[in-house]
């Protein structure tokens, strides 16, 4: 069994999915633009995850850099992510459908299955040679006015996606983003 500090310097896990092990959460894209296929094919891993009563409760808007509801949306995300997230070259906005389909009730899972959505869109996007760094950092309501959401649905989180910047690549040292990917140890997530 691995150390954490052996986890968190990047050590090779026996058995874990190489794709898992790469990922994290860049804080600066390339404005690069990305092609509509691979979106597209980054859209559909996310509809293929698990949901309760396979309701598929997610639902997603997706922003292209440099146009006016791009723009808008940088508005409702915290100062910390605006920040950096203005030059991804899409930000997607996820949302959750609050009542199931089957019988009107609310889905108390809905938040979970948009999660499960959120981590395939993530590893297909891995795969893809793209980075997501996923924010709650962001003002819901402010969402809902703006674009005008459906009551029914629910804003939960915005993913920036995108190329990661080669001027970050430079500057950042594999000590850097070790510390950034600390992940507790196996006996601390075992209850």
């Amino acid at each position: 069994m691995q150390t954490q500090s052996e986890q968190a310097a990047g050590a090779k896990i026996t058995g874990l999915l190489d794709i898992i092990g790469r990922r994290f959460s860049p804080r600066s894209f390339s404005p690069e633009r990305i092609d509509p296929e691979v979106l597209n094919t980054i859209i559909t891993a996310a509809s293929f995850a698990p949901s309760a009563y396979n309701e598929q409760p997610w639902r997603y808007r997706i922003f292209f850099r440099q146009t006016e509801d791009h723009d808008r949306l940088l508005e409702v995300l915290a100062d910390g992510n605006r920040e950096w997230a203005r030059n991804a070259p899409v930000l997607i906005l996820g949302f959750s459908k609050k009542h199931l389909d089957r019988n009107g009730l609310e889905n108390r899972y809905a938040m979970y299955d948009l999660g499960q959505s959120v981590a395939y869109l993530s590893l297909q996007a891995m795969q893809s040679g793209l980075y997501t760094h996923q924010m709650g950092g962001c003002n819901r309501q402010g969402a809902n006015e703006i674009f005008k959401i459906n009551d029914e649905y629910e804003p939960q989180v915005v993913i920036a996606l995108g190329r990661l910047d080669d001027n970050l690549l430079m500057e950042i040292s594999p000590e850097s983003v070790s510390s950034r990917r600390k992940r507790k140890a196996f006996n601390q997530v075992i209850v």
